[in-house]
């Protein structure tokens, strides 16, 4: 055989490996774009889900808030499901103590919560939270404010009237005032406290209350307001899922 012959077939052998290991790279980079690209797809799919359910939710605060003030006794809406679920839950428990007075109040908040993959989007005691890898934020704050003048504490209890979960399509949420109470004060006698304190071993509010100057760690899950006016109210409603 002639080194011509050789050195052509040598060529011919280099050129199909080349071939070959082109292809592969190229087969092995639309595996990857296939299998990365669409978890990626997956998880931008996600969090718009999440979003959208935030902004449900703080309409949803928005609306408790209007039964709270008795401005209406029911209020409905919906919420897009496609690859999540709903639940109504039960606990944590929040109690609120007035400092001066014997009033203790414990409330059973219960709470609502919208599911996506990793991502929570959550109702609780009247403030919106989201919890995912990186922790957990505050979408909208529950009514509980407290300066050195006066502080408001107003706490949200949750039940569910029927299902406590739905998921997939869409969700129509119905909320119903059950009662509303002032719990303090109850007469319009002048003032003697001192301050107000809030106790729950929920993380979320434990994340809210951290992030506010006024209130101060007290105990391993309560924290106190120095204030010289408090006024708590307590509200229950009852959810009902379709």
């Amino acid at each position: 055989m002639s080194r011509d012959r050789l050195h052509r077939d040598d060529r011919a052998v280099s050129d199909t490996i080349s071939f070959v290991l082109v292809f592969a790279l190229i087969v092995s980079g639309v595996g990857l774009v296939t299998v990365f690209g669409m978890s990626s797809l997956a998880d931008v799919k996600g969090g718009a889900n999440a979003d959208a359910a935030e902004r449900g939710f703080v309409t949803l605060a928005e609306n408790v808030d209007e039964l709270e003030s008795g401005q209406s006794p029911v209020r409905t809406g919906e919420l897009s499901l496609a690859d999540a679920t709903f639940a109504v839950t039960t606990g944590p428990s929040l109690t609120v103590d007035v400092g001066g007075s014997s009033v203790s109040e414990t409330v059973q908040v219960g709470g609502l919560e919208y599911r996506t993959g990793d991502t929570v989007v959550s109702y609780v005691g009247g403030g919106v939270f989201r919890t995912q890898a990186g922790g957990t934020a505050v979408v909208s704050s529950p009514s509980v404010r407290c300066t050195a003048d006066h502080a408001t504490v107003s706490v949200v209890g949750v039940t569910a009237l029927d299902a406590t979960s739905v998921g997939g399509g869409t969700a129509q949420v119905g909320v119903v005032r059950d009662d509303s109470v002032l719990v303090f004060p109850r007469t319009r006698a002048p003032q003697t406290v001192t301050n107000v304190s809030v106790t729950t071993a929920d993380p979320r509010w434990h994340r809210y209350l951290e992030s506010q100057p006024s209130w101060a760690a007290t105990g391993p899950d309560t924290y106190t307001c120095s204030t010289d006016r408090v006024f708590v109210r307590r509200t229950n409603v009852s959810v009902a899922l379709e």
